[in-house]
């Protein structure tokens, strides 16, 4: 969703980065990515390694803006390894805990740091963009369950291996 509403609002570059190789498949087939544009890295890479992958992606030009949506140390530390001093870095959700944040980096790079949990507060935002037809979020929908198989519907998500991106029960 990220993605779709970054191009919507027309920032460009945007480089897609994921450990997952099926999600970066399904960014550039049904989502239009730039195949360009995406960058597997290794669960096993370091952060060295992985911030150099996504830094020739961006051709060299470190971006002042990101968005981790993962909420895992190696992404989020990537992130600000790759962030222009004075950029701004969107953390979007928790997926473990992250305690060895480095302060006085931050604040000597002028990092802004911005929290995002359960989208508070844009509702309003998010329903006029998907009723003016601006983002369809439809398209991240790859699995569809009855409300009857609620359970297989949750297995499925929580195995990356199923290639869900978005799971609907249906009612």
């Amino acid at each position: 969703m990220i993605y779709l509403l970054a191009r919507a609002a027309g920032a460009t570059p945007i480089i897609l980065v994921d450990v997952a190789l099926s999600r970066l498949e399904f960014a550039v087939q049904q989502l239009g990515a730039n195949i360009e544009n995406v960058v597997h890295v290794d669960a096993n890479q370091s952060m060295a390694e992985a911030s150099t992958k996504v830094l020739q992606a961006f051709k060299g030009i470190k971006p002042d803006v990101a968005f981790e949506c993962t909420g895992y140390s190696m992404p989020i530390h990537t992130c600000l390894g790759v962030l222009e001093a004075g950029g701004c870095l969107v953390q979007v959700g928790i997926g473990a805990p992250v305690n060895e944040l480095s302060f006085s980096e931050l604040l000597h790079r002028q990092v802004d740091l911005r929290f995002v949990m359960r989208s508070n507060s844009c509702f309003e935002d998010c329903i006029r963009l998907v009723e003016n037809g601006v983002v369809d979020p439809s398209l991240l929908i790859t699995h569809v369950f009855p409300i009857q198989q609620a359970s297989e519907a949750f297995r499925t998500l929580s195995q990356p291996e199923s290639g869900a991106i978005k799971v609907h029960i249906v009612c």
